[in-house]
């Protein structure tokens, strides 16, 4: 959110922008609030790639595409990627990647980084565990279906740097899936630079900061909004459900106790699903006295068509 204004969502999945697009950022004279949720989302269960950062770690930069054309495969030394980071699943001792590689050159001569998304797609038999070379250095470990996002120092690069992909299978036979994989960016300037940034726990209003909402009351933008509800059961009532039907993507909470996340609509009401209801503990419900329920909606819908149902 820039200024109040939403902008989007940044990243992968139903209703996000891809991260290999720029999010706009209009900033006029002044002073400019930004305002970012980050997500604990999307970690990789299994794989060589475990332990990726998450959220906003780093400074905020504008920036620019860099045109580096069409790659080319050319041939080099071949390389043992366990030499430069052991486990890699799928490889053994002594395995090398193919003598060809996926070369791109592209120029940056400021000192500011440069940053480099790779998506590799699913392996789909012709793709292998490798690595990523910068001016013929491995800088990372590339396998089927990771995504990457580097940051290259501008003080490492050369008037005209090589970026290369080397993998350890038929590179000829793979190619053609990584050549869309890469995408470069130019640091412009540093967005925080000049200003400050501020961390703001994630956690619901207390005391008097809940404000009733009228009957049948709607409310426009797409900003992040807290609700509450009170619901009471009557005795014996048997296993229950919160249908989260008409939010789009949030967390819920049954008398403190966090039930679980949902992803039911995204911001422009598509539906996601397929799981829209989420089962309550029987031990978390009181009998015969109020429970409080309270949703966290990413994008505010209001919840009148949420409901406490029974799960038989």
């Amino acid at each position: 959110w820039c200024a109040g204004e939403g902008l989007g969502v940044w990243g992968m999945g139903p209703g996000a922008v891809k991260t290999t697009e720029l999010v706009p950022l209009a900033l006029g004279k002044g002073e400019t609030s930004v305002v970012m949720l980050a997500d604990n989302l999307g970690r990789l269960s299994e794989g060589s790639m475990m332990g990726e950062a998450k959220g906003v770690f780093g400074e905020v930069w504008e920036a620019s595409v860099i045109k580096c054309g069409v790659p080319k495969l050319e041939t080099e030394t071949p390389m043992e990627p366990l030499k430069y980071r052991t486990p890699i699943m799928g490889l053994q001792v002594g395995d090398t990647t193919d003598a060809r590689r996926l070369v791109w050159k592209f120029q940056h001569k400021r000192k500011t980084p440069v940053f480099v998304c790779i998506d590799v797609p699913r392996d789909d038999g012709s793709l292998a565990p490798g690595l990523v070379l910068l001016n013929g250095a491995p800088i990372s470990v590339l396998t089927p279906g990771s995504s990457l996002r580097l940051r290259l120092e501008g003080e490492k690069l050369k008037a005209t740097s090589t970026l290369e992909l080397a993998i350890a299978g038929d590179m000829e036979h793979a190619s053609k899936a990584l050549k869309g994989a890469v995408t470069l960016f130019a640091g412009e300037a540093c967005v925080g630079e000049k200003g400050d940034w501020g961390f703001a726990k994630w956690e619901p209003p207390t005391g008097n900061a809940w404000e009733t909402l009228k009957k049948g009351a709607t409310r426009k933008g797409d900003a992040p909004m807290w609700w509450k509800a009170s619901f009471e059961v009557p005795e014996e009532c048997g296993p229950l459900c919160f249908d989260t039907e008409g939010l789009s993507k949030g967390q819920v909470f049954i008398n403190g106790h966090n039930l679980g996340r949902y992803f039911t609509e995204t911001s422009t009401h598509k539906s996601v699903g397929p799981q829209t209801k989420l089962t309550i503990p029987e031990s978390w419900i009181k009998e015969g006295v109020m429970n409080e329920a309270v949703v966290f909606d990413e994008h505010g819908f209001v919840p009148w068509g949420c409901r406490v149902v029974s799960a038989g």
